[in-house]
């Protein structure tokens, strides 16, 4: 970009700005006002859902006990903003579909790297209450019939060059 082009957009901007013409709840200098829980920002589980079935039964129906009753602390667009890429998620259905089946011939094995946080650093107790605990009773919770083993392989107290 040159310098006229660059010039034309500081003056539009300085031109919309004293104009107002940048208006909305997103410039509230109330950090509080402009962090508001918004419904309408909300997830809505049975639309988000509303096309996609398994087995003939509703995703919507199948997740609602898991899912419906969460309220996340941040809206759908602040959540999205946060991933990058989703990726095609092909290996993430897969594993769902082999956790859904039948045939458990196959077992499904899950494990996590990292530090501090995912070790389960002030936690307590460890082991029970932190995120991989958790995730890993729920898998077992929901998943009965499925031969799920978890290892967590979480290294605390290391410096991030550790990792690399």
């Amino acid at each position: 970009m040159g310098s006229a082009e660059l010039s034309l957009c500081l003056l539009l901007l300085t031109a919309a700005w004293r104009t107002e013409g940048f208006q909305g709840a997103w410039l509230d200098p109330d950090y509080y006002a402009r962090t508001a829980v918004r419904p309408e920002l909300q997830w809505d589980w049975g639309r988000t859902w509303s096309g996609v079935s398994i087995n003939n039964q509703p995703v919507a129906n199948l997740l609602s006990n898991v899912l419906g009753n969460y309220k996340y602390s941040l809206p759908r667009v602040a959540l999205q903003r946060g991933v990058a890429y989703m990726g095609p998620a092909c290996r993430l259905r897969r594993l769902v579909r082999q956790l859904l089946s039948r045939d458990q011939s196959r077992p499904v094995k899950v494990g996590v790297i990292g530090g501090s946080i995912t070790w389960g650093q002030g936690v307590r107790p460890r082991g029970e209450a932190d995120w991989f605990s958790l995730l890993s009773k729920w898998m077992l919770a929901a998943f009965p019939a499925a031969n799920i083993t978890t290892r967590n392989g979480c290294t605390p107290g290391v410096p991030a060059s550790y990792m690399m």
